[in-house]
């Protein structure tokens, strides 16, 4: 009787998004259901065509265990960014992190001056 409770239990979990787009019975040790639960169906058709699922999880597996959750939306990232310009994607993605470390690097270079700036006034009154 336990069996059925199990088994049952088991039916009624959801199939992931990539067994829904290809049509299989999910297992529980699906390499992919960790990353394309059933509500991210349409990231499964842009990592199919860009990279193939294979191929997803070809390299995925390829990563430490530390790396791979990282690595998966890397390339789910990657996907979308193909799916919404196919040419310049990744170009737009650098483009994108460039700028962003540039504006973090003068953050940073204002932090350390106004640091700086009340050392240097804090630095007169401690000696007194």
């Amino acid at each position: 009787m336990a069996d059925e409770s199990s088994s049952s239990s088991r039916d009624s979990r959801a199939a992931c998004a990539a067994c829904n787009y290809l049509r299989v019975r999910c297992n529980f040790d699906c390499p992919l259901a960790r990353y394309f639960p059933a509500n991210r169906a349409s990231e499964v058709v842009w990592v199919d065509r860009h990279v193939g699922l294979a191929g997803f999880v070809e390299l995925v597996n390829r990563m430490r265990p530390e790396l791979r959750d990282q690595t998966a939306e890397s390339l789910i990232s990657k996907a979308k960014g193909r799916r919404r310009d196919a040419v310049h994607a990744a170009a737009d993605i650098a483009q994108h992190l460039l700028a962003k470390t540039e504006a973090t690097k003068k953050e940073l270079q204002s932090v350390r001056q106004h640091l700086a700036l009340l050392r240097s006034q804090q630095s007169p009154t401690s000696s007194v």
